[in-house]
């Protein structure tokens, strides 16, 4: 598209253009605001150019969306994921009280070709789960007292020059402790001293008992509307999500469907429908009110791109002139960028936590979420926002002057915002870019956060095990959101479209070896986020097409009469066809895009490719259980290091008098006498499910096998 659009549209803006004489300087002579005013019979190119932009941008799309789902179709097919028996799963919602139970949901779906397999249905697990919660918590707080009362006794007895040999020294050395180190104390009720290390103890003794009580009562819990229906055919599950099972409105909804349990989010499965409409509807207010909030740091960024035209306006800016060329070039051109960035840099965690409040049942649901909110954030924060405060900025002084010259001067700087996303493209092509491939983020939290924040063994092992993680719904819409930009600026400024390609050949560079390579995928969507995104690119079209129908009505000749009605209202159909094309599209694409058909003869050949890609080992070829991991949580175990003192040992002792129950190891993990911690292996309990509470690492295929594995390589190349 820029090798057609950019020599067509430049000689057109450039030559016999208003120039100096009507305050058109630099770049902004290449953009439609210096269209001289003998020359209006150019803008039939500008007309031209937007139809192809916009014919070039919808073929594309309708091409991926094709692509795409022949790649999805065959990666659903039934012999490419028959190891993965959670592809043959559904999630059934809403289910009436009189079909909440095994056998009227299995005479229900027995129905569909295969039969039945397996049901699940789901109970209020709410107070387990917070109780589990609460014993990670405990542990974590238990684990980082007893590594500091080891690092202080150590201490201690290598400034006095006296080992640790027996009972009565380590008395002596935890009572000198105690002394001391009033941190560790907490005022009961009764105003009596107690140690914490015995009170966390305690707590997780008692916790270690109430959990496994509940475990064993979790079949007499009460149920919830929901239910997991697998079945013996994959076809089937396909079936039964296109299917309305029920005769009743909003009932027997079939949620998901080859969702791993690793993905299930267990919480929200507890949440009534009221409970979960109220949480979507907060959720919603907050983000507009957030978006609201945004404008303001936003918009001033845009102010200072154009300060130059602010300092004509507000006379006490006359001091930024008499600073040297390049500082005032500095503060227009990157200073905005960058804060810019800094302003932008707290959304995607502000985001990530409103959306899992939704009470949506899995990962992938709240990444979709995600990325509508993030993509809607951005482009009315990033664009609209930035683009009418700067190109307000440069008409304010000109408003000022004449208020009858308002549509001459529109036409002439709204244009002139573009000149802000040169630098915005090259700042986040160059910065995003360089921190992608030297992992800057990664870097900084290992050898800056880490020293500072791993105070336990298992910490440290976390962070070694931890691998980088792409966050697909805040990760796309940055991305969406400048090709956006590229697709609205194409035909008002054609020059950035050689600013968007170069920042795409840089993102396609760096990401193409990170995503197979360096980083893991944090929610598995099966590629459902990249649909989406072509869809969202539409958002482009549309305003590109309403800003030319507002510019076309703007245009004015030597005589200040409207040239451009013609134009402008051809634009008007088109904007409608866009529309139309658009509803078209999802319509048809729509029912493609996640569920199975029945008929996919004609990709076996990509079957086959996709079968031998993705064919796992034989161990993966198992029965998988749609339980949650709380209702057979084992016992996690209290890791604390070694040292050559004994005190870890003595430790360990202490414990197991206060309760045999309570699990806790000082293996392959060493403290010296400095207080540095070196570990020799995992944590003992990492193979169980104990540690889960800890550490969730993303898996490309959404196994727990596959995951164990390469925590399992990982450790051994870092430890």
């Amino acid at each position: 598209m820029a090798l057609v659009i950019i020599p067509t549209l430049v000689p057109l803006n450039y030559i016999g253009g208003k120039g100096a004489a009507d305050g058109i300087y630099g770049l902004d002579q290449l953009s439609w605001a210096n269209v001289g005013y003998k020359h209006t019979v150019r803008y039939w190119g500008h007309f031209i150019s937007a139809l192809a932009v916009v014919v070039y941008v919808c073929y594309t799309v309708c091409g991926e969306l094709r692509a795409y789902t022949r790649i999805r179709q065959a990666y659903l097919i039934p012999s490419v994921q028959r190891h993965q028996t959670f592809a043959a799963t559904i999630l059934v919602t809403k289910i009436p009280k009189e079909l909440l139970t095994v056998k009227a949901l299995s005479n229900l779906y027995n129905k569909f070709p295969g039969g039945i397999r397996d049901i699940w249905i789901n109970r209020d697990l709410r107070n387990l789960l917070e109780k589990i919660d609460e014993r990670a918590e405990v542990i974590y707080k238990l684990e980082r007292a007893e590594t500091k009362f080891i690092q202080d006794a150590l201490l201690n007895s290598s400034s006095e020059k006296r080992s640790i040999d027996n009972d009565d020294d380590h008395h002596h050395w935890r009572g000198n402790y105690l002394e001391h180190d009033q941190k560790r104390f907490s005022l009961s009720i009764l105003r009596e001293k107690t140690d914490q290390i015995d009170n966390y103890r305690k707590k997780l003794d008692r916790l270690n008992a109430e959990i496994e009580e509940m475990q064993k009562e979790a079949e007499q819990l009460p149920l919830v509307d929901s239910a997991f229906v697998q079945f013996n055919d994959h076809l089937a599950a396909h079936m039964a999500c296109r299917s309305v099972v029920d005769y009743r409105p909003q009932t027997m909804l079939a949620e998901c469907v080859g969702v791993s349990p690793q993905n299930i989010v267990w919480k929200s499965l507890t949440m009534s429908q009221l409970e979960r409409q109220i949480r979507t509807i907060l959720v919603t207010l907050v983000i507009a009110a957030l978006i609201i909030g945004w404008t303001g740091p936003v918009a001033l960024t845009g102010l200072i791109s154009q300060i130059s035209d602010m300092i004509a306006v507000i006379p006490w800016l006359d001091w930024l002139n008499h600073l040297p060329t390049g500082v005032l070039g500095f503060i227009q051109g990157y200073f905005p960028q960058i804060l810019l960035a800094g302003v932008m840099s707290l959304v995607p965690v502000l985001l990530r936590f409103l959306a899992n409040q939704q009470g949506l049942y899995t990962q992938p649901a709240i990444e979709l979420s995600l990325q509508n909110y993030y993509f809607i954030f951005l482009f009315i924060q990033v664009f609209l926002t930035v683009s009418l405060s700067s190109g307000i900025a440069t008409t304010i002084a000109d408003f000022v002057q004449d208020i009858y010259t308002v549509p001459n001067v529109l036409a002439t700087n709204l244009p002139k915002a573009s000149n802000y996303f040169f630098s915005y493209l090259m700042l986040h092509a160059f910065s995003m870019g360089a921190a992608a491939l030297i992992q800057a983020g990664n870097l900084f939290r290992w050898f800056v956060i880490a020293p500072f924040c791993d105070k336990t063994a298992r910490q440290k092992a976390m962070r070694l095990i931890h691998l980088p993680t792409i966050q697909e719904g805040t990760f796309l819409p940055v991305y969406t959101n400048l090709a956006c930009i590229g697709i609205i600026y194409a035909v008002i400024a054609p020059l950035i479209l050689i600013f968007d390609v170069l920042v795409f050949i840089i993102f396609l560079a760096v990401y193409r070896h990170n995503m197979l390579r360096v980083t893991v995928f944090q929610a598995d969507t099966s590629g459902l986020l990249y649909p989406r995104a072509l869809m969202q690119l539409f958002t482009g079209i549309y305003v590109m097409e309403l800003c030319l129908i507002g510019l076309f009505f703007l245009v004015r000749d030597s005589d200040g009469n409207i040239v451009c009605i013609g134009q402008a209202s051809l634009m008007i159909f088109a904007t409608l066809s866009t529309m139309l094309f658009h509803m078209k599209l999802r319509k048809i694409y729509k029912p493609l895009l996640k569920l199975l058909p029945l008929r996919v003869e004609e990709i076996n050949q990509v079957e086959k490719k996709s079968e031998n890609a993705t064919r796992p080992d034989n161990h993966l070829k198992r029965y998988q259980s749609f339980r949650p991991d709380c209702m057979n949580a084992k016992k996690p175990i209290v890791w604390i290091p070694r040292d050559s003192s004994g005190i870890s040992d003595h430790e360990i002792m202490e414990t197991r008098k206060l309760s045999q129950e309570l699990s806790i190891s000082n293996e392959q993990a060493l403290i010296d006498e400095n207080g540095k911690i070196t570990l020799t292996g995992l944590p003992p309990d990492f193979f169980n499910d104990s540690w889960q509470p800890f550490l969730v690492i993303p898996d490309r295929r959404g196994t727990q096998s596959l995951t164990t594995l390469a925590c399992r390589s990982q450790c051994s190349e870092r430890l």
